[in-house]
């Protein structure tokens, strides 16, 4: 089986931890015999706006195409506008763009695998009607909590990318319940696998670790994973902790 890939972020030889779940989880697809290229759509801003203000001009530092560990990877660009997920979207022009590179690249998918309903999933919509292949939408977190809350217009592509997809997957039962609220529709849950392999049991005492750390052996340890941004709740965990 042939699957596309439809996301907005994804790994890179610049930034090999941007989205690194989606690798996981098409490393995990590759093990079991299934052919997967990704699209990861990139934003651009016009020229205008490039002219207008220093943070506008963006320098392409990631390839429009990479290998990455046995799967094609390409970023064909689109034009954007900053901000424009809060009061329009962009997915007839991210579709453009991947339907590009589809017939560019002689690509043919039996499946489309889009992540995030927005922009991604409403641009798996355009071209799983222009290919007549279906799509599967999983949904993250973001894209049902925020995005659709932004505007009539954003919570419109938000339906439309939902009650457009063959399958609708999310990540939590949380997700699940919520979009079932939002729109009607049925979704299952499929969770972001872990390797728990990666995750056993040290060798070492967690008395040896601290001290090959240099961390303080009698107090209790907090470890954060995940991006260090505001909406992770860092600055409250922090506070919680004190």
């Amino acid at each position: 089986m042939k699957v596309l890939w439809i996301t907005s972020v994804y790994p890179s030889s610049q930034k090999p931890g941007e989205g690194v779940f989606h690798e996981t989880q098409v490393q995990a697809l590759r093990m079991q015999g299934v052919d997967v290229a990704v699209i990861c759509p990139s934003p651009v801003n016009p020229a205008p706006l490039r002219l207008l203000k220093k943070k506008y001009r963006q320098a392409r530092t990631i390839p429009e195409y990479e290998e990455r560990k046995g799967i094609p990877v390409y970023r064909p660009p689109y034009t954007a506008l900053p901000g424009q997920l809060k009061w329009a979207q962009p997915h007839r022009r991210i579709a453009k763009s991947v339907l590009r590179t589809i017939e560019k690249h002689g690509l043919a998918p039996d499946l489309i695998h889009a992540h995030f309903a927005m922009p991604s999933g409403g641009a798996a919509a355009v071209v799983s009607q222009r290919l007549k292949v279906p799509y599967v939408l999983t949904l993250h977190g973001s894209d049902v909590n925020i995005y659709p809350q932004y505007s009539k217009g954003a919570f419109r592509a938000f339906e439309t990318a939902v009650h457009s997809a063959a399958k609708v997957l999310a990540v939590s039962d949380e997700l699940k319940a919520k979009t079932k609220e939002m729109t009607g529709a049925e979704c299952s849950v499929l969770p972001i696998g872990v390797n728990l392999d990666r995750f056993q049991k040290p060798s070492a005492s967690t008395f040896e670790l601290r001290e090959k750390f240099g961390l303080p052996k009698d107090k209790k340890l907090l470890t954060f994973v995940g991006r260090l941004v505001k909406g992770k709740g860092v600055a409250e965990l922090a506070e919680a902790v004190k």
